[in-house]
This record gives structure tokens, C-alpha cells and sequence, in this order.
């Protein structure tokens, strides 16, 4: 995307050097070098300005964004500087079909797939801004006789405009990537605090060493790692150490990393491929067959992409992030029990800081003295008596609400005698204790209750719906006793007659018409009966299908033009396809269809079938899917189902 296809510096070929000005002088004549020399001149200076003190990248908007279930990308208007410096501005959302752009693409985009191209096969594109200017405003001017009508008129303005597109390669960004890789090196280097310093030169050196892959090449270095590995330990910054690395920066491995436009050895003129500003990566996969992004696959990545601040953001953000100050004293600590504060002072506490202690309180309450000669005098709030305990003596609870030592009880020299069942329970007085181990001798076990007589007259027969009852009788019932049945219910509801002749002449209450059916026939519902209706045989015949190994044989034989397709599932299932053709009407308002087999069977290869489903196929074919399966694995022999194919037929009248 481009305003416009060519790039005009002035008019006709005018060769400059940005580093001259026009030195202006009285009767000087003036020509067209001149004025471009001296336009060129400050275009450089501009862009110096920018490209050496501020940098490059996105300044606003330009956001990008893929359309929702499309392989679209959106760019919103906004501005960006590129490395020479020159700005760039997109005045309106700018977007582009990646598949469009495929199809425009076809070579490369292959290329890139390599050989052979997998499938899907993973590509990615580059969203990339770069600065072009626009030859407009086309006047007349003068010339030799016989010109050609191209030589009449030349345009009189140069337009800034961009160029916007989708690049199988990313611009090298290599000052960008130094400038992120060096600030998180110099960021893991801790603040030293130690006395004296460290030295100025052994810092330097161990920045120069994780940057002597750019400083002295033995081999190509890594395309986006500028500052190998991280800080040695022991290594620590000051700000006076810090100022040193930043000169480091400036003096010696800036020259190396950043893209050189002017000024220098090696420059390269600005409008270059490498002029221009990465916006997004998009990460994708794509159909070599036909060259169409799977649109679920698209991913966004706009973590490369520059981003320029300006001036003011960066003011506001320093003057929101004070550095701080140590603190000079140190709040001392006078009793227990203080509440804890956050603080409102803006020093920060040195890390060896030591906040003062109070000193030990005197305990109280059940334990009295100091900390190191503690006396426990009461538990709970109940004194401890100060008689002195004997060997064995336990603490109790007196009748004066103290404790006070005590002599342990003595066990009990007997046992007492066992109580006969249904005795009542008794305290006890006495003052010695049970052993653990102790045992009561049993009372006698009463003598067993005689068994109950058994009955000598069968149950009394109960009718239906009668309530049952537990019985008073104190005989027991024997084994091989029977009660005797009621006799049947009448039938009623929905079904009449007796229970071995049963008739049903309704469904969930709705009546069942007396016409007798025919074979065929359904169940329709005419608003207040169910009536036999029929359905419309269209199609039938005989599918043969013969399995051998993985290789499957299906044929067809039916009343109408048909074929079949066979399809094993597993060992012991296969699926088979019919298509019926010449159906009439078969995607019409009349589509409902219904469908019977019935399998060949034979004791030797017992299978079954049964319908898998039936759809509408085309206007005038229908598909009927049904299943071939046996118990066990499918044998290899020749296996018939017989098919029919029903159409509804609306109840009439």
C-alpha cells in the first residue's frame, strides 16, 4: 500500500550532499541545484535530529488487529519515525487480505514453505512501515521543439506518504534490539554498597567482555544478542559507575549496533529496505494446495515492534518515580504491643539498619518474675497450694477452689460380685480404684423361651387393594405354605377386555380408530383419533456386500437407479451407503421418508443391520445409511440386506 509507485528527489537528476549548504552571495544566479541542495540540507539536518537523540518507532496509533473469522489485517491511522528519521504518517485505516496477498505472492510464499511443504504449512509475515514521497501537482514547463507530450508538464511538489506491507522478512532493527538487550543487562547489575567502590576499570571490562562478540568478531554474532550472558557475580554500579557504562555506550558499542544513516563510514542512504518500522508478526498456516490461511491459526505479535515515547511521557514518568534517599535515623522500638504503620517517609532503610528493643516485661498473672526465673503459681486462675508434694501424690481440686497436692487412691484388693440381668446400677462408695484389668464374674443365663406351636389352617385369601396387617396369631407360619390369589381385576383406561385377551383401544387417553390397518401402515393423528395411514413405498431392492480382508465389493439391485459404497468401521462393522436417485420431489415440501431392512440371516454367518440415517441428498436422491455388524469378527463371505425406502402420507379426510 503506497501513495504513489516512484520516489523524485528534485527535479531532473540532481546530485547533493547533505552535509553542504548554499553559501548565498550578492548576484549569485540561482538554479535548480541549488534550491534542492539547500532543501536536502535541512531534510538531513531534521532528520538527524530525530534519528540520533529521540530514535525510532511507533509515536501513536497504528494499531494492528485481524477482522474476526477473516484473514484481514486493519492498520488505524498514526505515526511512526523510521531509523533514517524521517516521520512517517498514516492519515486513514489502511488493511489488506493476506490470501489476496498470497495469491500475489505465489513463488515466495512456496519457497518459504520449503520442499515438500507440509500441510498445513506454518508461514510468517511481517506488518512493516517504511516512508515514501509522492511526485504531484504536474505544471508546464519549458522545453526543446519536437518534445513529447511527457515532456510538457513535471511535477512542481513532493508529498510525504508511506508505504505499507507484508514482508516475508523483518527489517533488522538491530539498534532497537541492542538498546533492549543492554538496559536489562545494566538493570541485573545490583547497587553496590560496600566500601570502597568497585573500580572503573574492572566494571568497563566485563561490559566489554559480554559485548566482545561485536567488539571483536571471530564469527558472524548473534543476530539479535548484543550482550552475552549475564553479569559476573561480585559485579555491582554506582552512579558514577553507571555514567561510565553509558559512556561505553555512547563512544564505543552504539557505532557498532545502531543502522547508520550518515555521518559515518559504511552510511546508506535513507529510503533503503531497511528504513522502515516493524509493526506486528503474524504467525500462520497455510494450504499449499491452494494458498488460503486456516483462519483459526493467525496469531498477533506485536512484542518486536518499537514504540517511541515522547518527551513529556518520559517527564511525567520520572517525576512520578522519585529516586530515593536513605534514611538518616532509625525509629526506636520502647514498648510490646505497638501498632504496626506503613509510614509516610520517602527514605528508604539501608539493609544492615537495626531497629532497637525494650526491655523484658515481668510476667504475671499464673506465672510471676522476671523471664529467666519464672514461677507458675496458679492454673487457670486457681492457686497452687505451697505445700511441698510427696513421691506419687497427684494435684487435685480442693473443696477451697485450690490445687494442692494429693495422695494417689490405692487399687481395690476384690472384685465386686456379679449382679443377676435386670439388677439396677449402683455408685459405688467405696475410696480404692479398679485395675485396668479387672473383671466381673456373669450372672446365670435365664433358661431359653419354648418355641411357638406352627399353624394348622392355610391364610385367609385378601383381595386386590387390600391393606396388609402384621398378624396376631402365635403360631408360626410353615415353609411350604401358599396364600390363595383373588381373582383377576377387570381391565379399564385405555385397555379393555380380560387379562389374557387384552385389547387396547386407546394411547395416553387419545382413542384408536376402528379402521382395520393394512401392512405398511403407521399410526397417524387426524386431530382427535389415531388412524392407520399408510406410507408410500418409493424405493427397495437388495445390497450385497462382500468383505475380503480390508478390501470391500458392494453392489446395489434396486427398482430405481441406485449405487452403494461400503466402508469397514472396525473388524467386526462395516458401514454401507446407499444413494437413491430419481426420487420425485425428494427435497420438496413431502420429504419425510422412513426406511426398513431386513438381513439375510444363516446359522453359519449370523449378522445384523440396523438404520443409521436417511437424508436428502439432492433434489431428486436420497441417502440411506445402515451398519452391517456380527457378534464377533465379520466374516469374509457374501452378506444381503434387503432395504426399503417410505415416504409419510398425509391422513386425508
Amino acid at each position: 500500500m503506497a501513495c504513489c509507485g516512484n520516489t523524485i528527489t528534485g527535479a531532473g537528476s540532481v546530485a547533493v550532499d547533505d552535509g553542504k549548504r548554499v553559501n548565498y552571495v550578492q548576484g549569485m544566479l540561482l538554479g535548480v541545484d541549488d534550491f534542492v541542495q539547500e532543501q536536502a540540507y535541512h531534510r538531513a539536518r531534521q532528520h538527524e535530529l530525530a534519528r540520533e537523540l529521540l530514535g525510532y518507532g511507533t509515536v501513536r496509533g497504528l494499531r494492528v488487529t485481524v477482522d474476526a473469522g477473516t484473514a484481514r489485517v486493519r492498520v488505524t491511522p498514526g505515526m511512526a519515525w523510521t531509523p533514517s528519521g524521517a516521520p512517517v504518517c498514516v492519515g486513514s485505516e489502511q488493511c489488506c487480505d493476506i490470501n489476496a496477498w498470497l495469491a500475489n505472492h505465489r513463488d515466495a510464499a512456496r519457497a518459504a514453505f520449503g520442499s515438500p511443504a507440509p500441510s498445513p504449512a506454518p508461514l510468517t509475515l511481517h506488518v512493516v512501515l517504511s516512508y515514501r514521497d509522492c511526485a504531484v501537482d504536474a505544471v508546464p514547463i519549458p522545453g526543446e521543439p519536437c518534445r513529447s507530450d511527457d515532456d510538457l508538464n513535471a511535477p512542481s511538489r513532493l508529498a510525504d506518504g508511506f508505504r505499507l506491507e507484508l514482508r516475508l522478512d523483518a527489517p533488522p532493527q538491530r539498534e532497537e534490539m541492542a538498546v533492549r538487550d543492554f538496559a536489562d543487562w545494566i538493570a541485573r547489575v545490583p547497587v553496590d554498597t560496600g566500601s570502597p567502590p568497585q573500580g572503573e576499570a574492572d566494571f568497563l571490562a566485563a561490559l566489554r567482555a559480554a559485548a566482545m562478540a561485536w567488539l571483536a568478531p571471530t564469527s558472524p554474532p548473534p543476530p539479535e544478542d548484543f550482550m552475552l550472558g549475564l553479569p559476573p557475580p561480585g559485579l555491582e554500579t554506582t552512579d558514577s559507575l553507571l555514567r561510565a557504562a553509558l559512556r561505553l555506550w555512547t563512544t564505543e558499542l552504539r557505532p557498532l549496533w545502531r543502522a547508520r544513516f550518515g555521518c559515518g563510514p559504511g552510511a546508506t542512504a535513507p529510503g533503503g529496505a531497511d528504513d522502515a518500522v516493524l509493526l506486528a508478526t503474524l504467525q500462520l498456516q497455510v494450504a499449499p494446495e491452494d494458498l488460503q490461511v486456516v483462519l483459526a491459526s493467525i496469531v498477533l505479535d506485536e512484542s518486536r515492534r518499537p514504540v517511541l515515547l515522547s518527551l513529556r511521557m518520559v517527564q511525567e514518568l520520572i517525576a512520578q518515580n522519585p529516586a530515593p534517599e536513605p534514611a538518616t535515623s532509625v525509629v526506636a522500638e520502647t514498648a510490646y504491643g505497638q501498632l504496626a504503620t506503613a509510614g509516610t517517609g520517602s527514605a528508604y532503610a539501608r539493609a544492615d539498619h537495626s531497629h532497637g528493643t525494650p526491655p523484658l516485661p515481668v510476667l504475671a498473672g499464673d506465672a510471676t518474675g522476671p523471664v529467666g526465673t519464672t514461677s507458675v503459681v496458679r492454673l487457670r486462675g486457681r492457686t497452687i497450694e505451697a505445700t511441698a508434694p510427696s513421691p506419687g501424690d497427684v494435684l487435685a481440686l480442693s473443696s477451697t477452689n485450690t490445687w494442692a497436692p494429693k495422695a494417689m487412691p490405692q487399687p481395690a484388693g476384690s472384685v465386686p460380685a456379679g449382679l443377676s440381668f435386670g439388677g439396677a446400677g449402683v455408685v459405688g462408695t467405696n475410696a480404692t480404684y479398679a485395675r485396668a484389668d479387672h473383671v466381673h464374674p456373669l450372672p446365670a443365663l435365664p433358661p431359653a423361651p419354648p418355641v411357638p406351636p406352627a399353624a394348622t389352617t392355610p391364610p385367609t385369601t385378601l383381595a386386590f387393594g387390600d391393606t396388609a396387617a402384621v398378624g396376631t396369631e402365635t403360631a408360626y407360619a410353615r415353609a411350604d405354605h401358599r396364600h390363595g390369589a383373588a381373582s383377576l381385576p377387570a381391565l379399564g383406561g385405555d385397555v379393555t377386555g380380560q387379562i389374557g385377551n387384552v385389547r387396547v383401544v386407546r394411547l395416553r387417553g387419545v382413542p384408536l380408530a376402528k379402521n382395520e390397518p393394512v401392512p405398511g401402515q403407521l399410526l397417524l393423528f387426524d386431530g382427535k383419533n389415531w388412524v392407520p395411514g399408510g406410507v408410500e413405498p418409493f424405493s427397495s431392492g437388495i445390497v450385497a456386500v462382500e468383505p475380503a480382508g480390508n478390501a470391500l465389493g458392494a453392489t446395489v439391485t434396486a427398482s430405481g437407479p441406485a449405487r452403494a459404497k461400503a466402508t469397514r468401521l472396525n473388524a467386526a462393522t462395516l458401514e454401507v451407503v446407499v444413494e437413491l436417485r430419481e426420487i420425485a420431489d425428494a427435497d420438496g415440501p413431502r420429504k419425510g421418508f422412513t426406511g426398513h431392512l431386513t438381513p439375510e440371516w444363516s446359522d453359519k454367518t449370523p449378522v445384523l443391520a440396523y438404520l443409521r440415517r436417511i437424508e436428502v441428498a439432492a433434489a431428486d436422491a436420497v441417502l440411506l445409511s445402515f451398519v452391517i455388524f456380527a457378534s464377533g469378527e465379520l466374516p469374509n463371505s457374501l452378506h444381503r440386506v434387503h432395504f426399503t425406502l417410505h415416504r409419510f402420507v398425509p391422513v386425508q379426510g
